[in-house]
């Protein structure tokens, strides 16, 4: 049998903006504060290189934090957002809690160690359940969680 090559499985950039949104609104107000002490007026050149930074980081975060689904296991998201490998046998529940305050997600939990995230703004949720129940089988913590109704939302 050939091995099923990873697939990638990248988070909603709408979702990105908003949980990279208000570093930009607090940086753009910063901005216009320090301006105001300093009594020059408020120009828009200073406040859109901050909103080009902010753009590059949701672009970078699209292209660099895809989850990868193998036959395998999955790779997924660590605390500070690295990929970490979890193998199917290892996941013992799955529960839904926050990564981030702005980033909702799917906390896998293994039999010993960390925990794995898998944020819930991740597209194609159905093709990851679909996928966890072939691979990890249909009684994976995994699979029973992605069967609930919150995978049908657009993104």
């Amino acid at each position: 049998m050939s091995e099923f090559p990873a697939q990638k499985f990248r988070v909603n950039p709408f979702a990105l903006w908003r949980q990279v949104s208000p570093v930009w609104a607090g940086t753009a107000g910063a901005i216009a504060i320090a301006s105001w002490l300093s009594d020059k007026p408020v120009t828009w050149p200073l406040v859109l290189r901050p909103s080009f930074a902010i753009a590059v980081v949701v672009g970078a975060l699209y292209l660099l934090r895809p989850i990868k689904v193998s036959e395998k296991g999955i790779y997924g998201l660590g605390r500070l957002g690295w990929h970490t490998f979890i193998a199917w046998d290892e996941i013992s529940q799955v529960s839904f809690g926050r990564r981030h305050p702005l980033e909702p997600a799917f906390r896998l939990h293994r039999l010993h160690g960390r925990s794995v995230w898998i944020p819930r703004n991740t597209t194609r949720l159905r093709e990851i359940q679909m996928l966890a129940a072939k691979f990890g089988g249909t009684t994976s913590p995994l699979a029973i969680a992605l069967e609930t109704p919150i995978c049908d939302a657009p993104w």
